[in-house]
């Protein structure tokens, strides 16, 4: 400062412009100085944002762009790694502060997803306990990427060992970069081997400002090539010549250093403000004609003075001085271990330009080794632990083998029913129908693999097939499965439950339009919603951490969209179940042969159950994940099993207690008549014989044992005979008497019998006595056949199901004796 005021207190060969100063807080109050004075100063190296103040510093400015303008070469480098969240240290001097606020005004307009958390540093950090704060602040913002403007050396060794102790540093797993500050503090500088700094600084960089590659641009190796051929006495002593301090050096001295040799990284910017001040001046001088130019119009034609130098194209803002940071140069260095240098005890970093920023965007030259060794840029955060609520193994193969001895059970009954087909039990339950009820269940416990699909084992759209199709298999089976139980019962009801209880016919066909059509419109809205808007597999977050990420998600099937095709589809199963429990209810009298009608009506009623109590059940336990899993799998299996076991074991148990010839000999009808019981046995066993030898060609059919109107019509056929032997029996014996008086008067014993006599042979002497007797023969007769009729269950009509139709006649009339014929013909 005292020699910006010398120097512009100097009568004679006053300055025309200041070049410097390097840092900022020298720079500050010396360009305030000038401004006041009227002269230009042109900085090199001082970045400062607050140098970019017109008010306080109006000729003031800079070939390097300022604080603020490097900033954004930072932030689009950090966003281009993915990096969300940035801590930043900084040291609390102008230049640290105007750093820092630059970086978060950069963030705030290039990268407005990102969030800085800063703290500041003082110059003199004072004790450790000061440094052992900051660093716990950056560890608790547990962010893995920092940025540090660290100034002097001491703080930034303090505090890069304090962060290897807290561990945020050394891990392999964050990553520290600095400002162009600390290169000098980096490079080239031994530290201690597998010591705190050496760890600490594994994978760190640099991001700068830079006057370019010259291995990479043909500008700057010229500018280097012209350098070196400045090295000779005669040049040497012209510059020394042009010091303001010609004292302090020696040509000898400066052929013996390197200058001039190896610039550093910031000699194209010192360049580059040498000619914008004599590039400005001559301007000046054009604009001014044969007058002179103060320092403003000189400032003024600096601003606007363009040209390509060394460091790139120079553009300098009108308003502010500064560089526009898209006309200059950044560089990513990446300091990694040098290999040459030789020492057991100290290790040396050194810089490798890893990028370059240009034109408003980043190119690579090396790739950027981070910490833990690979290029790969590691996670701006700990990757959160994250509860996906998914079923897990134990869960998920509950279910499969709740599935698996589904199927295999219906593929067993399938079998068994194929092997037993010949079977008077399987053909009356119809083996067709058998199969359909097998491959339905099948169908409907398959669905259970589907539902055990999560994100543990799949893709997303894997998720949303399983979701889709698990409604697919859950659906056509229980269609399939409830219209079989449906169109057996209907096949009965309709066959006895019509008005005249004549002969009526139903084919197959009759009794499967309803299974085509209930299976067609499940079919037919299964697709359109497959189509137009399927089930999809939704992951709905339940909490989340700081950062909003989620720490707890749980992954299901959405049915929102596809609501419009599901509800009419379970409206329509629901409503179809609903005919099939009445078309049982109306069944419940009619009493088949091994009971099937009850067995069918219980099926039913145990798909009701299962609907009525597991759906408000997983309703509750909705929201988690295993316990609907396990609930609906337990639900599907349990009601496809019951079904099967409440078809399938009466017929096993029945088929391995019964032999055929037992079979045959059970399947007795009872035929009521009006002939005597001598002649109705006789026609009963010639009806049972040709039975028999009917049903040896098809056996196919359930006998039906009891109905309502059957049972009535018998107990009105058995009232009627009862009257008419009370008839029979009265008109006998008051015959008889008849006879007798004519007997005796003519003493003949032909004339003694009457008519009845002669059609039925001698009467007793004691009708009521042997009326008795007739009366306990009928009745022993009618309990034997009674006992008969509680073995066979009494069957009365037989209904033939075999294909193509199933048929009911009324019963025949018993076949008579021919003697016995002639008799009551007589």
């Amino acid at each position: 400062v005292n020699e910006v005021i010398r120097a512009t207190d100097r009568p004679l060969m006053a300055p025309c412009a200041f070049l410097g100063a390097m840092r900022s807080a020298v720079s500050i109050p010396t360009s305030i100085i000038t401004g006041l004075r009227g002269f230009p100063q042109l900085s090199a190296f001082s970045t400062s944002t607050d140098l970019d103040n017109h008010y306080q510093h109006p000729l003031f400015g800079r070939t390097i762009p300022a604080d603020s303008g490097i900033a954004v070469p930072i932030i689009k480098h950090l966003q281009a790694l993915g990096v969300r969240y940035l801590g930043v240290v900084y040291v609390n001097d102008p230049y640290g502060t105007a750093y820092a606020r630059g970086l978060q005004d950069a963030a705030l307009e290039y990268a407005p997803e990102m969030t800085l958390k800063l703290i500041d540093c003082p110059v003199n950090a004072g004790p450790p306990s000061s440094i052992s704060r900051i660093v716990k602040f950056l560890k608790a913002t547990e962010y893995r990427y920092f940025f540090g403007i660290i100034n002097p050396l001491d703080n930034f060794k303090n505090i890069m060992i304090e962060a290897y102790k807290e561990g945020i540093a050394g891990t392999g797993e964050h990553t520290w970069l600095f400002g162009d500050s600390q290169y000098g503090d980096i490079a080239l500088r031994a530290f201690p081997k597998d010591g705190p700094i050496h760890k600490a600084l594994l994978g760190s960089g640099v991001i700068q400002a830079s006057g370019g590659i010259p291995d990479k641009m043909p500008v700057l190796k010229t500018y280097q090539e012209e350098l070196k051929r400045l090295r000779n006495s005669g040049d040497i002593d012209y510059l020394i010549a042009k010091s303001p301090y010609p004292d302090k050096h020696t040509s000898e001295q400066l052929l013996d250093d390197v200058f001039l040799i190896r610039p550093d990284l910031y000699s194209p910017f010192i360049y580059d403000s040498a000619i914008a001040a004599g590039l400005g001046a001559c301007n000046a001088a054009v604009g001014a004609g044969d007058d002179y130019f103060d320092g403003y119009e000189h400032f003024a034609a600096i601003t606007r003075t363009t040209f390509l130098g060394p460091s790139g194209p120079v553009t300098l803002d009108n308003l502010t001085g500064s560089r526009d940071p898209s006309s200059a140069y950044s560089i990513l260095v990446n300091f990694m271990i040098d290999d040459t240098h030789d020492s057991d005890d100290t290790i040396v970093f050194k810089g490798v330009t890893s990028g370059l920023f240009e034109f408003g965007e980043w190119r690579e030259f090396e790739p950027y080794v981070y910490a833990d060794g690979s290029t790969v840029a590691p996670p701006d955060l700990k990757p959160p632990e994250v509860d996906q609520n998914y079923l897990g193994t134990g869960w998920r193969a509950s279910g499969w083998v709740m599935c698996g001895i589904g199927i295999a059970l219906a593929a067993a009954l399938a079998l068994w029913t194929r092997s037993k087909r010949n079977a008077r039990v399987i053909k009356a339950s119809q083996p067709f129908f058998l199969y359909i009820i097998c491959f339905g269940i099948a169908l409907f416990i398959s669905s259970i693999f589907p539902l055990g699909v999560d994100e543990e084992i799949a893709s997303s759209s894997g998720c949303t097939i399983a979701c889709n199709s698990f409604l697919w298999l859950i659906s056509l089976g229980f269609c399939i499965t409830f219209s079989a139980l449906y169109t057996k019962t209907r096949r009965v009801n309709k066959i006895f439950l019509n008005p005249s209880f004549k002969r009526v016919v139903v084919t197959m066909m009759d009794v499967a339009k309803p299974m085509m059509a209930i299976l067609g419109i499940n079919a037919l809205v299964l697709i359109l919603m497959t189509v137009i808007s399927p089930i999809l597999w939704t992951v709905e977050v339940l909490s989340e951490d700081q950062f909003g990420r989620p720490t707890e998600t749980r992954g299901f099937c959405d049915w929102s969209g596809s609501l419009p095709f599901v509800a009419p589809l379970a409206v329509v199963n629901f409503a179809s179940l609903l005919f099939s429990v009445t078309e049982a209810y109306r069944a419940r009298h009619i009493s088949i042969e091994f009971a099937e009608s009850e067995y069918i009506f219980k099926s039913m009623l145990v798909i009701c159950l299962a609907f009525f109590v597991g759906f408000p059940v997983l309703l509750l336990v909705n929201e988690n994940n295993a316990a609907y899993y396990f609930f609906l799998s337990a639900t599907i299996f349990i009601t496809g099993s019951v079904v099967l076991m409440l078809i399938f074991i009466p017929k096993i148990r029945y088929q391995r207690q019964q032999d055929p010839e037992e079979e045959k000999e059970k399947r007795v009808r009872i035929s009521m008549g009006g002939a005597t019981p001598s002649s109705a046995t006789n026609g009963m066993k010639h009806r049972q014989s040709s039975m028999d030898s009917s049903s040896s060609n098809d056996d196919s059919g359930l006998l039906v044992l009891s109905h309502p109107k059957t049972e009535a019509m018998l107990r009105k056929r058995i009232e009627q005979l009862e009257r008419q032997l009370r008839e029979v029996t009265s008109l006998h014996y008051s015959s008889r008497m008849e006879y007798a008086e004519e007997g005796n008067n003519s003493g003949s014993k032909s004339m003694m019998m009457d008519p009845v006599e002669q059609a039925v042979g001698p009467i007793k002497e004691n009708p009521v006595e042997e009326n008795r007797v007739e009366e306990s023969r009928i009745d022993k007769r009618g309990a034997e056949e009674s006992r008969t009729d509680s073995r066979t269950e009494s069957r009365s009509e037989s209904l033939q199901e075999s294909p193509p139709a199933a048929e009911i006649a009324e019963p025949p009339k018993p076949m008579e004796d021919p003697e016995e014929q002639d008799k009551n013909n007589n």
